[in-house]
């Protein structure tokens, strides 16, 4: 059995907004949410979400599979993981970490963490990614080829700076080991705070298997702490739904121009012109044309129909 479990109890401080950043929407969903599909499209679940307070009104008609968790007092990622463990009984499962800023990372990467952890037997295994720019990531630090901490940027030395493996900040545990080690960990760092990170190099010294994946695609580790941060993921994003619709046989005229939001659905043979934009749960039909300049939300449109623009439709049905 393995429980996931989303960090998004952060303070959102660098972002700069009265919610916190988990909540902001990228192509028609909150960045949490986009996790959240992620590890359902894996068959995982319960999906356990650690909030800070005040934040659990933000969710409306909550599926059963989602299971909510205050952190009381925002003490770091460490602290973050144990406020879990009075719901997961079972010692003989593994908890699955991730960071709930991250929207990009994909079932296929995860999967394969998954498959490592187990094939190795290890007690952690952890995503790593390789940055050109390793600037505001922690570190990873390797001894005969495996990894033994992972050092947060503000701790690091100057040389351990120029390291380019970086954490991604996706872990899976044993849980009776995590449940046992994370009880070591100690906030003597310089934001005074319990890291999860610091379980890599008690476990190494306990000499317990522990591992790590890297990524094929650095991209999918991109987090969001700022608005440019936002920016770059949102273009990602944007970038991997055009790209999923002209592989189902969608013809999109200029990439630039068009926005397509992910609950969207489009047949074949249809043509999308510049600056169209369309959101909600949105169903176009085959071999249809729409734009240029249209808008079209949360509507159907029918086989063979055009839409000329320029438009707006909303909520319009058969």
């Amino acid at each position: 059995m393995i429980y996931p479990v989303i960090l998004a109890g952060g303070k959102s401080s660098r972002f700069k907004s009265t919610k916190t950043k988990v909540f902001h929407e990228i192509l028609g969903k909150p960045i949490l949410f986009h996790i959240i599909d992620t590890l359902k499209t894996l068959n995982l679940s319960p999906i356990f979400v650690i909030l800070s307070k005040n934040y659990k009104e933000l969710f409306i008609d909550l599926p059963q599979d989602i299971v909510l968790v205050e952190q009381k007092v925002p003490l770091g990622t460490g602290d973050a993981v144990r406020t879990v463990f009075d719901y997961i009984e079972d010692d003989n499962s593994d908890i699955l970490v991730l960071p709930g800023d991250a929207p990009l990372i994909t079932p296929n990467s995860v999967k394969l963490l998954i498959e490592k952890h187990r094939e190795e037997k290890n007690t952690c295994t952890f995503l790593t990614a390789i940055l050109d720019n390793p600037t505001g990531y922690g570190r990873i630090i390797r001894k005969k080829g495996f990894p033994y901490k992972i050092v947060e940027e503000i701790d690091t030395t100057p040389k351990e700076r120029e390291i380019k493996e970086v954490n991604t900040g996706i872990y899976i545990f044993k849980t009776s080991v995590l449940k046992e080690v994370i009880l070591d960990i100690k906030p003597d760092n310089m934001k005074g705070e319990y890291y999860i990170t610091d379980c890599i190099e008690i476990l190494v010294a306990r000499k317990e298997r522990v591992n790590a994946h890297t990524l094929e695609e650095p991209e999918e580790m991109l987090g969001i702490n700022t608005r440019e941060d936002y920016e770059r993921v949102f273009k990602v994003m944007r970038d991997r739904v055009l790209k999923k619709w002209m592989d189902e046989g969608v013809t999109i005229m200029d990439k630039s121009t068009t926005y397509i939001e992910v609950d969207v659905e489009i047949g074949n043979d249809t043509i999308i012109y510049p600056m169209v934009y369309l959101m909600g749960k949105t169903k176009i039909g085959r071999n249809t044309r729409i734009g240029p300049m249209v808008i079209i939300k949360d509507s159907v449109i029918k086989d063979n129909e055009e839409i000329k623009g320029p438009q707006l439709i909303e909520n319009r049905t058969l």
